[in-house]
């Protein structure tokens, strides 16, 4: 059963914050459903009979399964492109700019950690006016698409680069593969129920908390504050 945010977020000495969700609405006006389909009919993966998957990080993997390592590459690569067209017109998730100030004024660093490129994370937050990152873990053109949420290997790498355990850690995410990334890894997680549904599905993932609002976890925060590290 998910708990009080508060309760979560006490004794949190970093808050790793998902992007695409948590931090922006990244395909508002670009779906990621529209993205597969041109990934899927891109000459450079027209013959691997990729599956009408609406994820194109779906195709990514299943590219990986059937495809060499540059081709794989090269479909990130072009996956990234897509990613960064959509971000121009990316919506900043509401409250978000709350969480940043609530955890910097209680001691807390937060870092983004996303199965999105790299490159879309550094292009978007160039142009968002946020204030700026500990620490972005986010996916690589040459990454094994194995490696990308719900495994814990970009969880892991922003943990490692804090300087601190998992358990100092909690994980913010509107996916259920956030939620299980965060018990793998040993961290805790906080869903973000941010549509229809979406809170009975991260419930029955076994966050450890769910909100509809990041101005829940803002007020969480400002109440549990933690000594700087």
């Amino acid at each position: 059963m998910a708990r009080p945010v508060a309760e979560v977020a006490r004794g949190a000495a970093a808050v790793l914050l998902d992007f695409d969700g948590s931090v922006c609405d990244l395909f508002r006006a670009y779906p990621a459903h529209d993205i597969a389909c041109h990934l899927r009919e891109d000459p450079a993966s027209a013959d691997l009979r990729l599956p009408r998957a609406a994820d194109p990080l779906e195709l990514l993997r299943r590219a990986a399964d059937v495809a060499d390592r540059d081709r794989v590459r090269a479909l990130a690569g072009l996956l990234a492109g897509f990613e960064i067209t959509a971000s121009y017109l990316a919506v900043p998730t509401p409250h978000v700019g709350d969480v940043l100030a609530a955890a910097a004024g209680t001691g807390r660093r937060v870092a983004i950690v996303s199965n999105r490129s790299t490159a879309v994370v550094a292009h978007y937050l160039r142009h968002a006016g946020l204030p700026p990152f500990a620490h972005v873990s986010a996916r690589d053109d040459d990454l094994d698409p194995a490696l990308l949420k719900p495994a814990t290997h970009l969880l892991d790498g922003a943990v490692r680069h804090l300087g601190l355990t998992p358990g100092d850690c909690v994980l913010v995410g509107n996916s259920v593969t956030d939620v299980y990334a965060a018990a793998r890894a040993g961290a805790r997680s906080v869903g973000y129920a941010d549509r229809p549904g979406a809170a009975a599905a991260l419930a029955a993932a076994r966050a450890d908390a769910v909100v509809d609002t990041l101005a829940a976890l803002a007020a969480a925060l400002r109440a549990t504050p933690v000594r700087a590290r």
